[in-house]
């Protein structure tokens, strides 16, 4: 309708200005072609209006639309928005679920680390246990082995000891009694045939046992003489003599050939001694 009003108003005008020439040429009135000019124009007008008014109905029309349609758009960059966050928030609980589900693996597994760790120590230290335990009871077997093999041995020894210092007893009172013999006969108190006499002659050949108090045999090659005072006053050669016939002694009752070696004594502190390389040989002090 407001294009037929516009396209009339435009038509009309156009016939106006036409019949508005023609009549200023033929000098005529020209009421009539102003009159239309006037309704052309009211006509165009009128279109104008029923433009203007379908332009505002369309463009609150379109308004509408574009209000609707950004509603919609909004609604749905909301809806997006929402799902996108709905999408954050899902994918941040899987990876807090991830996490809490690390954490406890961890966990589990640091637990079963320590009762592994905790079992291992507690193999460690029975294998410890049962090693010292095997070592103490190897300890003790072997001490109460040493303790029977010392025993054992002590006894051998001193089985061999009584057996020794019994042959050493034995030797040391045959000594002895030849000693007392050889006094006698040096003193004159025996005769030739050891018996005891009052009125028998010294013999100067058994001088030498008058300066020994007593000879002990320690071992088959050593023997201790104690001497008197007086063997002080002798030469060193006199005391070699009666050193020798000490040993010579000594070599009767313990069956051998060898010179024993020879250590004097006198109040008990050493006068003098065998040599080491030569037993008829002695040093004096």
């Amino acid at each position: 309708m407001s294009t037929f009003f516009i396209l009339l108003g435009l038509i009309g005008f156009l016939a106006g200005i036409v019949y508005l020439i023609i009549n200023i040429r033929k000098r005529k009135k020209k009421k009539y072609p102003i009159i239309l000019l006037l309704f052309s124009f009211v006509f165009f007008i009128i279109g104008g209006a029923f433009v203007d008014d379908v332009n505002s109905d369309k463009a609150s029309q379109d308004s509408v639309t574009k209000n609707e349609e950004q509603k919609a758009k909004t609604s749905a960059e909301k809806a997006e928005q929402k799902k996108k966050e709905a999408k954050q928030k899902e994918k941040a609980m899987e990876k807090k679920k991830a996490i809490e589900k690390k954490k406890e693996e961890k966990k589990l597994k640091a637990e079963k680390e320590a009762k592994q760790k905790e079992k291992d120590a507690l193999d460690k230290k029975k294998k410890k246990e049962q090693e010292a335990k095997k070592k103490a009871e190897k300890l003790a077997k072997e001490k109460a082995k040493k303790k029977a093999q010392e025993k054992a041995e002590k006894e051998k020894k001193a089985k061999k000891e009584k057996k020794k210092n019994s042959g050493n007893n034995e030797t040391n009172r045959m000594i002895a009694e030849d000693l007392k013999q050889s006094q006698g006969f040096a003193t004159g108190k025996l005769d030739r045939n050891g018996n005891e006499t009052k009125n028998g002659t010294p013999n100067p050949d058994f001088n030498w046992s008058t300066f020994v108090e007593k000879i002990t045999v320690e071992n088959k090659s050593s023997i201790d003489v104690q001497v008197t005072a007086s063997f002080s006053n002798l030469s060193d050669a006199d005391k070699n003599e009666v050193a020798s016939k000490c040993q010579n002694v000594a070599i009767a009752n313990l069956g051998t050939t060898e010179r024993p070696s020879a250590y004097f004594y006198l109040n008990g502190n050493a006068v003098g001694h065998s040599k080491v390389l030569d037993q008829n040989e002695f040093k004096w002090y």
